[in-house]
């Protein structure tokens, strides 16, 4: 039961590791595809 908790009420110190994930892929691919101001502007880069 611990293990679900974990993946449903993730600690602080998770999200804010995650929120630095996303923002350093979101850097990278900023840097590989160009400069996008949203979501969908970066999957139409990648899928061209």
């Amino acid at each position: 039961m611990g293990e679900i908790k974990e993946l449903w009420c993730p600690s602080i110190e998770q999200l804010v590791c995650e929120i630095k994930a996303v923002n350093r892929a979101w850097k990278a691919a900023s840097e590989l595809f160009g400069e996008v101001k949203i979501l969908k502007d970066l999957k139409n880069a990648i899928a061209s």
